[in-house]
């Protein structure tokens, strides 16, 4: 019932709203036995860990929903000064540019650049920024590098670009 009332005060629609309305309308539902299975995670947080952080702070689940408004908030900030740095259109990027970028951004926006040129997600390319770096800014000789997740960046010309890859890049010749 609490979570219910906190998702409601913050603008959602709790589990006792969702059921009276279905009855209401005479519409069937299902629920799902595995919301109580504490095998999963998600099901052992429910149960578990939320009536502790409840015990806490009875406002716990209000305050966890509007941080996470919070959070899309910036991110969709976060989002436009990738935007910026990366124009949609743009399947590279010069190692300049992304050099000189606030670190943060620049793992952003070298994760961008992979999840857009494989077109899927690339989570541990944020990593590998500070290795991309260093090798182009340090001998300027063209190079590859498997940077996760399937994905290989090449350095050529002061340009870096990205394809899918298999296996680990091997060094490519001075050209």
């Amino acid at each position: 019932a609490s979570v219910s009332r906190s998702i409601k005060s913050s603008g959602g629609i709790g589990r006792e709203e969702t059921l009276g309305y279905c009855v209401a309308r005479g519409l069937q539902w299902k629920d799902d036995r595995s919301n109580a299975d504490r095998r999963y995670a998600r099901a052992r947080l429910r149960h578990s860990v939320t009536p502790v952080l409840r015990g806490l702070n009875p406002r716990f689940e209000e305050i966890a929903v509007q941080t996470l408004r919070e959070l899309e908030d910036e991110r969709a900030v976060l989002d436009a000064l990738v935007a910026q740095a990366l124009p949609p259109e743009a399947t590279s990027i010069e190692v300049a540019v992304l050099d000189e970028l606030p670190r943060p951004l620049g793992r952003l926006v070298l994760r961008e650049l992979c999840e857009r040129s494989v077109g899927r997600p690339v989570a541990r390319a944020t990593a590998r920024l500070g290795d991309v770096l260093t090798r182009a800014l340090a001998d300027r000789a063209p190079f590859a590098l498997d940077v996760g997740d399937g994905v290989r960046v090449s350095v050529r010309r002061g340009v870096i670009t990205v394809e899918a890859s298999e296996g680990p890049a091997a060094p490519t010749s001075r050209a």
